[in-house]
Parts: structure tokens; C-alpha cells; sequence
């Protein structure tokens, strides 16, 4: 537990200092490289025990853990589960990353990126437990496989490390050995379920992109970088995968670059000034083939300062919107951004503020003024953006642009039924059920404190994640159902989840 934490650790603190519809079948080409370990579907290491009723339906459940280990896998309505626990000591890193498309498989990971090395990245069917070892992610001869990149590391005009640290082979050897291991937690499932890309050190001192193809059990090197892989995100047209390099120590060290490869391994380098060797946020992907970054400022005003587009289908980057932003939201119905404008004294162009309405080809319209809107949020079915006043009323901006206020008084914004029919808000302890039209249906006693909440498909009930339990609460019940033992009084870890069909 100890030695994965402290890689978790590592992830996050280098990553922040790097500054970071129906799919065919993806046909990828059959050349192979050999991967560390031989997969073969094996079965579980630790068959597990369920002291619960078992699982009564076919789908689609929902998929919940608090430690990353052990997970619970359930019916919609709370009534059946499984017990899984992740085997060999294995552990999960982002969840909703880890289940594939399908549903069927959960990647996790097994052994340490400290000694002895041993990180491996693994498969684990969720219904048969059945686990396909996919490869080590170092290579044997790591980490002395690092020297030549140590010993060709330059301190640089302006230094990009401390004097005293580059004068240490010690901490020399920690740096480049940190930038490399931080790099291993990076996966996505192709759309299809059928493939699962991820980063590894099989070749060469860094790391690169490797696919393992489920059918067959093969491994298929991607690219060949000099430097290593931080990001990677499967286009959902599932034809491409958009990446990103940031430089391990060395003579060359140049920041964050974007680049976008098939799945034959041809590359693309996004090289647009724009993006070189500044900070960009990672958003969300707008099309089957758009995806959209914001390049926040968090020195000074303007928080954000523009709002740019990559179509992985031809490599081109897209300045979509030069203003500042104040927030923004997609709207993932008709695919355009819904953006807040406000003017500042440190831009030179300036625009009228307002609400605009923000399209991938780079036009825009104004939709409103900026009145006394205070900030947007994607939206929940049939509400595609809601906007927030600073009397925290709510408003909904339509797919034509019009602007409605909604009558939730100052309620905040609900959790709404998948039918949308049903209004789910937290007050103070309860939890208060009203319809679409605003009519109060029914309240329940709910202790405070942190929690979340998340509808079941068919808009039966929903699932609440608190402290120190998980309920089931119909709505046609009295009150919330628990369905596991209480935590301790000190509480759980918070539960990460996701619904599989």
C-alpha cells in the first residue's frame, strides 16, 4: 500500500510541476513486440467471498470503491452485489478510466515503481474474475538504464534546476528517475473495448505508447519518443490518440508538446508557437475528432485567455476564441461552447461583454449581456448550460441561445433524473424531490456533511455515497436504505464510482 501511494504521490506532484456515438471495430497493424509477461487469462489469485444477496439483474450496474482494492459491484436498485478485490495486491488509479467502454474489464495495476521495479499493468474481467497480465512497465535493466540521459543533463540558461540538486548525482539520478516513473500511470480504453493503450519503458530510457490488443494478447509499440509520455486520450472516433511529451532532464528540456498518432504509428508534432513551452489546460473532447483546451492564467487577470481546438483528424490547431474567459461550459448537445466575457485593462483587442455562444469553425454571437450572470455550468438533460446569478438563481441557456430563468428559487442546481422528470436538491439535512414543474413530491431526513449522489437509469431511485456509508433511496421509500457495514467513526476514504452497463 505504501509503495503505491507514494507513486500516486509522485504522479501528481511532477505532473502539476510539468505544467499539463457508435464506433467501428479499430483495426490496428500485426506487428508485435514481446511483451514481459506472457498474457494469458488466468484465474483470480484471491477468489472472494459475497456475504450479500448476489447480483439479480443483467445490468446495468453501478461499480463503486473507496480504497482502490477492494470494489462493489451492484444491481441499479441496490439488491444484488458482488465483492471484488483487486488480485495479487493489485490497485486501481482513476476509475472511471480503469473500466473499458463495455464494462467487462477493469485495468489496474500490481507492483511498485521503487524496488524491486516491479509495476505491471493488468486486466481483471469484472464478472468471471478472470485476470489477463498485459506487460512490466520498466524494463529489466531499469533504473541503470537512465545513465545516459544523467550524464548528458545540462543545467541551462536559465537553469531549469537547482544549482546544488545538479551538482548531486544523487539527486540527479532522483530526477530523472521520478520523471520517468510518473509516467506509467497513463491509459484509455479504445471506444470499442477491444484495445487499451498505455505507457510503458519497454524500449529505451523513456517511456512510449504501447496498445495491447485483447483478442489476440499482443502488444503493439506506437511510437518512439526521445522524451516521455505524460497524456494520452482516445479519440472517440477511435481512429487517433492525442498525447503529450514533457521532457525528461536533460540537454533539451523544452516543456509540454502536444502530438496525435494513428494506429499505424504515423505522428503528428502540434507545432503551433501558441503552445510551445507555455501552460494549457486539458478540457474535454468537443466532436468525435475536436478536442478543446482553455489556457488558464492563474498570476492575474485574465483567468483564462483563450480557448483553442486540435482536430486529431488532421493534425491542425485552432484558435477559437482570443478573449479572456471568465468561465465557459460545453454544451455536448449541439457541440459549441457557451462562454462568460468580460473585458480587462491588460488586453489590447477587446470585445462587447457578454454571453457568447462559441462555434469549433471559430464564429461566435453575443446572446446577452453580462447582466448579473456570475458563472456557467454544463448543463444535465434537458437542461443543456445552466448559468448562475449572484442571488443564486438558476437560468438555462436553450440550444438556440435564449435564456430562460427556471423556478428553483435559491435551491442550487439538482441532481435530475435521467428522464428528466425529477429534481433531486440537498437542503439542510434533507433531501428534497420535486418535479419538473417545481411541485414539491416528497422529502427524506439526510445527515450533513460531505456526499454525493448519482440517479439510477431507470430514475427509480438513486445511490448516496456519505463518510461513512452507501444508501439506496427509492423515491417512492421512507427513507434511505444503507447497504454496507459503516465505516469507522473516523470516517471512509470518498467513494469513486461509475455505472457499466
Amino acid at each position: 500500500m505504501t509503495k503505491y501511494l507514494t507513486a500516486f504521490f509522485i504522479l501528481a506532484f511532477l505532473v502539476v510541476s510539468c505544467a499539463p456515438a457508435t464506433v467501428s471495430t479499430t483495426q490496428l497493424p500485426t506487428t508485435t513486440v514481446s511483451p514481459t509477461i506472457t498474457p494469458s487469462p488466468t484465474p483470480s489469485a484471491t477468489p472472494t467471498t459475497t456475504p450479500y444477496p448476489s447480483l439479480q439483474t443483467q445490468g446495468p450496474y453501478i461499480l463503486f470503491t473507496r480504497d482502490n482494492k477492494n470494489l462493489t459491484l451492484m444491481d441499479a436498485d441496490g439488491g444484488g452485489r458482488k465483492q471484488i478485490q483487486v488480485p495479487n495486491d493489485g490497485y486501481t488509479f482513476q476509475l472511471n478510466r480503469s473500466v473499458s467502454p463495455d464494462g467487462k474489464w477493469l485495468a489496474y495495476f500490481t507492483g511498485s515503481t521503487e524496488e524491486p521495479y516491479d509495476i505491471a499493468l493488468n486486466l481483471l474481467n469484472l464478472f468471471d474474475e478472470t485476470t489477463q497480465p498485459v506487460t512490466n512497465l520498466l524494463a529489466s535493466d531499469f533504473p541503470a538504464n537512465l545513465e545516459p540521459i544523467i550524464e548528458t543533463m545540462a543545467l541551462g540558461d536559465p537553469p531549469n534546476y537547482d544549482a546544488d540538486c545538479f551538482q548531486d548525482m544523487e539527486c540527479r539520478w532522483s530526477l530523472v528517475q521520478n520523471e520517468l516513473t510518473s509516467s506509467l500511470f497513463s491509459f484509455d480504453w479504445s471506444p470499442d473495448s477491444q484495445f487499451i493503450a498505455f505507457t510503458a519503458q519497454i524500449d529505451g530510457p523513456s517511456s512510449d505508447i504501447y496498445i495491447h490488443t485483447l483478442q489476440e494478447k499482443t502488444i503493439h509499440q506506437l511510437t518512439d519518443e526521445p522524451d516521455n509520455i505524460y497524456w494520452i486520450d482516445w479519440a472517440p472516433n477511435g481512429e487517433r490518440i492525442l498525447y503529450e511529451i514533457c521532457s525528461t532532464p536533460g540537454t533539451a528540456y523544452e516543456g509540454r508538446t502536444l502530438h496525435v498518432t494513428d494506429l499505424e504509428g504515423k505522428t503528428t508534432f502540434i507545432n503551433k508557437e501558441n503552445l510551445y513551452n507555455r501552460r494549457w489546460g486539458e478540457y474535454d473532447w468537443l466532436t468525435e475528432s475536436l478536442y478543446l483546451f482553455d489556457h488558464p492564467n492563474d498570476t492575474d487577470k485574465p483567468p483564462i485567455y483563450d480557448l483553442i481546438i486540435i482536430d486529431t483528424d488532421t493534425g491542425q490547431l485552432k484558435e477559437i476564441w482570443p478573449y479572456s474567459v471568465e468561465s465557459f461550459a460545453i454544451n455536448k448537445e449541439n457541440k459549441t461552447i457557451v462562454l462568460l466575457h468580460r473585458n480587462h485593462n491588460n488586453q489590447r483587442a477587446k470585445i462587447q461583454e457578454g454571453i457568447y455562444i462559441v462555434y469549433p469553425s471559430g464564429k461566435y454571437w453575443k446572446i446577452s449581456d453580462v447582466g448579473i450572470q456570475s458563472g456557467l455550468i454544463e448543463g444535465q438533460k434537458p437542461y443543456p448550460i445552466f448559468v448562475q446569478d449572484y442571488e443564486q438563481r438558476i437560468y438555462n441557456i436553450r440550444n438556440d441561445g435564449s435564456i430562460e430563468l427556471l423556478e428553483w428559487a435559491d435551491h442550487g442546481i439538482p441532481w435530475i433524473s435521467p428522464d428528466g422528470k425529477l429534481l433531486l436538491f440537498r437542503e439542510s439535512k434533507n433531501l428534497v424531490l420535486y418535479n419538473d414543474s417545481n411541485e414539491f413530491l416528497k422529502s427524506w431526513p439526510m445527515e450533513n456533511g460531505n456526499y454525493n449522489v448519482t440517479w439510477s437509469p431507470d430514475a427509480l431511485g438513486v445511490f448516496i455515497f456519505t463518510d461513512t456509508n452507501v444508501y439506496y433511496l427509492a423515491i417512492f421509500a421512507e427513507q434511505p436504505h444503507p447497504l454496507m457495514e459503516n465505516c469507522p467513526l473516523d470516517g471512509c476514504e470518498p467513494a469513486r464510482f461509475v455505472w457499466i452497463p
